[in-house]
């Protein structure tokens, strides 16, 4: 009997605590910072213009104007430029031609096949900020004559 009595007066004091914390706000009891969340599009980067293909003796010349450093923000940094050669069917290869971000505005590509009459190039500026590397918008996409 004493046991049920104990019982009882447990469940009546859990249901009024239940009852006490109807509608009420929970209350945090650790407190976490929230991570600034700052997301970065391609379009926020300056995009590479100017870019022309020339035919060469060993292959094909690509020029293009530099990236001007008064167009980025304190946190962005100006890494290289990655050039690639489309495919036939006109996609962007995943690997530019360059293994890594080439600092120069020209680029020589030298053709194994010769006979190769006509090719397309397109060139992206590469960036860092806070720590990533991230291509900013690609350029026209250039034949060449």
């Amino acid at each position: 009997m004493k046991n049920l009595k104990i019982f009882s007066f447990l469940n009546v004091v859990g249901f009024f605590l239940f009852l006490s914390a109807c509608g009420r706000k929970q209350r945090d009891i650790f407190s976490f910072k929230e991570k600034e969340v700052v997301k970065i599009k391609a379009l926020d980067f300056p995009a590479v213009h100017g870019i022309s293909v020339m035919s060469v003796d060993h292959g094909n010349k690509i020029l293009w104007c530099h990236i001007n450093q008064e167009d980025l923000s304190d946190d962005q940094s100006f890494i290289g430029y990655n050039i690639y050669r489309l495919t036939n069917h006109g996609f962007i290869p995943k690997k530019p031609l360059n293994q890594i971000p080439f600092k120069n505005n020209e680029f020589l590509d030298n053709l194994k096949n010769k006979n190769k009459t006509r090719c397309a190039y397109l060139v992206h500026a590469v960036f860092e900020v806070r720590g990533k590397c991230l291509q900013g918008p690609a350029s026209q996409i250039m034949w060449n004559k």
